[in-house]
Formats: structure tokens, C-alpha cells, sequence
């Protein structure tokens, strides 16, 4: 049986593209409330720290700024709404 670390396991499933930019990785696209429904309190953390990262390293004004931005919201409300639902017992 292999043990797999679930911050670990959570990068190698989440959609994050690799760009040309030394190798820095960036959120290419904005991430949906229907999506991060299903993802684990786990995973939208890491999404957050991601997201976060790009917003950092974006220009003002740009797509991916913007795409950052909703990205953050929508991983917010995600959290909030797990935070909310307890740990389901």
C-alpha cells in the first residue's frame, strides 16, 4: 500500500498549467463554484495558495489578474461553505 501526503496528492490532481515563464507555475483559467464543490478542504487550500501566488505575480490590468481575482472569490466562498458544513460526521 502506498502512503501519499494529501497536500501532495492535491497538486498532481488540480489543473494547473505549466507556462513558459521560468517554469512558474500559473492559473490559466477561472476555477467555478460548480467545480470547487466537489473539492476537499485540502485541495481548496492548495487552489488558494496557488491563486494567490499568480494574483502576486500579475500585472494590474491583465487576464490573468482578473482570472486570479475570480479565482480567489469563488475559492473563498468554496471554503467558507465547507467551513460551514461541518466535518460531516
Amino acid at each position: 500500500m502506498r502512503l501519499v501526503h494529501p497536500v501532495a496528492s492535491a497538486f498532481t490532481r488540480l489543473a494547473i498549467k505549466p507556462a513558459a515563464n521560468n517554469g512558474r507555475k500559473l492559473m490559466n483559467r477561472l476555477l467555478t463554484a460548480f467545480e470547487l464543490q466537489r473539492r476537499t478542504q485540502t485541495e481548496l487550500n492548495v487552489l488558494f495558495r496557488q491563486a494567490s501566488q499568480t494574483l502576486a505575480r500579475s500585472r494590474t490590468g491583465t487576464p490573468e489578474r482578473r482570472i486570479a481575482l475570480a479565482s480567489l472569490e469563488n475559492i473563498s466562498r468554496a471554503l467558507a461553505l465547507s467551513f460551514a458544513a461541518g466535518p460531516g460526521f
